[in-house]
Parts: structure tokens; C-alpha cells; sequence
């Protein structure tokens, strides 16, 4: 049997430095178009906002993981289904 909850896990961790690595890419490229006085701000709110956003909503998906993982009762839910 699969272990769902250490899949969910394995899962939201590739998924937070995927999108990272895609948001820190995007946010360059549109560094690249804004006029020069205000870069230091974007940086700053973009990729401080960017980090803050992705990683509580993959630490939910990571608890929800761990949630599946140690409940007893999801867990026997989930065998009586296959």
C-alpha cells in the first residue's frame, strides 16, 4: 500500500521549490521592465511576499500530509477503500 500522507509530503515539498525557482524567474523578467527607482522596493515586497505566501500554503499541504500520516481512523478509511 501507498503511504498517502508521506506522497502528500513528498509532494508539497517538490511543489514549494518548483514554484520557487518559477516565481524567482518571473520575478526577474519582470524586473527587467520597471523603471530603475522602484526596483529596490519590488524586490523587496515581491519576493519577500512571494516567499511568505508559497511557504505557508505548502507547510499547510505538508501538515495535511502529516495529518494523514499519524490519524488512525484516515488511515484505515483509506485501506478499506482499495
Amino acid at each position: 500500500m501507498i503511504n498517502v500522507g508521506k506522497l502528500i509530503k513528498v509532494i508539497s515539498i517538490i511543489l514549494f521549490i518548483v514554484l520557487f525557482i518559477i516565481s524567482l524567474f518571473v520575478g526577474v523578467v519582470v524586473l527587467n521592465n520597471l523603471p530603475s527607482d522602484i526596483t529596490i522596493v519590488y524586490i523587496i515586497l515581491y519576493y519577500l511576499i512571494d516567499f511568505i505566501v508559497l511557504f505557508l500554503l505548502f507547510l499547510l499541504l505538508y501538515g495535511f500530509g502529516s495529518l494523514i500520516d499519524t490519524n488512525h481512523q484516515i488511515l484505515k478509511y483509506l485501506k478499506m477503500k482499495q
